[in-house]
């Protein structure tokens, strides 16, 4: 099965701003999911979920396109892209709002040119080099400073999950791109659940989780968070980014990037955090950043 390289204009864009949206919500869903379930347990849930999901696809669409030789691939980057990262999110939001959450998530094409110069000979150049020296840079002072600009005397670690998961993405969609694309989006998305997501019910029934869906205050609704981030803000929004970044280029799909923290600072507006002059400060630094690397 072959696909059309050449988007229509309009069908790119709304592809862009559907995936903007997904994955910007996802990091308040996460937060709203981790007011009854521990962070571990919303994590497996939503890997579960999207296993769920996927699994019917998977058998639809059929395996046509994929040889013996691509499953380690399947299951290397369906545990570096797809299972580690949700449990990374969730921690880190323990303690840091999803709105600094999704700010630090936009460091992923940063560290997508690091890893491919570094390991898959990608071409950098000196306003490349800057835009990452900046991009980093926007991360270190939202990390170090307070919210009244002051430096931040405790050391917490959990914005360096984030940082970890921006760096998992990055590994994972370098060797998407080179190891899967003869795969239609489709089949390489559902494979990629299908092949790590049942690790996800291992993890989950672990825990105590049906105890605490049994006995804890809107535990249900929270489920229900939980299955619409499993459901269109992981394993629907996989499908769109395969689709955008085989339709498009890499360039344009990493745009997404611009715009996931706006969706993200916008439902932490409504959900009442606190939006400081630091936070948009270091947002708008991490977007020079990232533009200067698409140059």
């Amino acid at each position: 099965m072959t696909l059309d390289t050449t988007a229509p204009d309009r069908m790119k864009w709304l592809m862009l701003a559907l995936l903007a949206f997904l994955w910007g919500t996802s990091f308040i869903l996460m937060k709203l999911g981790m007011e009854v379930f521990s962070p571990v347990q919303v994590a497996s849930l939503r890997i579960s979920v999207a296993f769920i999901f996927m699994l019917p696809v998977l058998l639809y669409n059929g395996i046509r396109e994929t040889r013996l030789k691509d499953i380690p691939w399947f299951v290397f980057i369906g545990l570096i892209g797809n299972t580690i990262p949700p449990f990374l999110f969730c921690l880190a939001q323990l303690s840091i709002s999803s709105s600094m959450a999704g700010i630090l998530n936009s460091l992923t094409p940063l560290f997508t040119l690091l890893i491919g110069v570094f390991f898959f000979s990608f071409k950098s150049s000196m306003l490349k080099n800057i835009g990452i020296g900046l991009g980093l840079g926007g991360a270190i002072m939202l990390i170090l400073l307070k919210s009244d600009g002051s430096l931040q005397i405790e050391f917490n670690v959990c914005p360096f999950f984030i940082i970890l998961a921006a760096v998992l993405y990055g590994i994972g969609a370098n060797n998407l791109k080179i190891r899967l694309s003869h795969i239609h989006p489709i089949t390489t998305a559902s494979m990629l659940y299908v092949c790590t997501g049942y690790i996800g019910f291992v993890i989950l029934f672990s825990t105590d989780f049906t105890q605490v869906l049994q006995t804890q205050p809107g535990a249900w609704n929270a489920v229900g968070y939980i299955v619409f981030l499993g459901i269109f803000c992981t394993a629907l929004a996989m499908i769109v980014f395969i689709y955008l970044l085989k339709r498009t280029s890499v360039v344009f799909a990493s745009t997404v990037t611009y715009l996931m923290p706006i969706v993200s600072l916008f439902w932490g507006f409504i959900f009442g955090e606190t939006i400081t002059a630091i936070h948009l400060l270091g947002l708008g630094i991490i977007l020079t950043g990232i533009y200067l690397t698409g140059k």
